[in-house]
């Protein structure tokens, strides 16, 4: 027996065109604490500028907002492409 988030990633390998519209409903705030902790400590800043220290600060607090945004839809991941663009464009 597998999880809905395990059948999502064999789904995803047997398609890799497949569109997924919408994962956030398998997003649990205990996956995205599990998933928080596994990341380097010491890995530089995102690409929003926030370190593991900084947003461990307010871990609990933090992932449960980014839970509540996932759920809602209101989400907006930052894009590689528009922060490479403005960041050469100030320096």
């Amino acid at each position: 027996m597998c999880t809905d988030i395990e059948r999502t990633s064999e789904l995803a390998k047997e398609d890799p065109k497949r569109q997924f519209y919408s994962i956030a409903h398998l997003m649990t705030v205990e996956k995205l604490y599990e998933a928080f902790r596994s990341l380097r400590k010491n890995a530089s800043a995102g690409i929003d500028g926030v370190t593991y220290a900084e947003y461990e600060t307010c871990a609990e607090e933090n992932i449960r907002r980014l839970h509540g945004r996932l759920v809602a839809g209101k989400y907006q991941a930052h894009s590689q492409r528009n922060f490479t663009r403005r960041t050469s464009l100030q320096g």
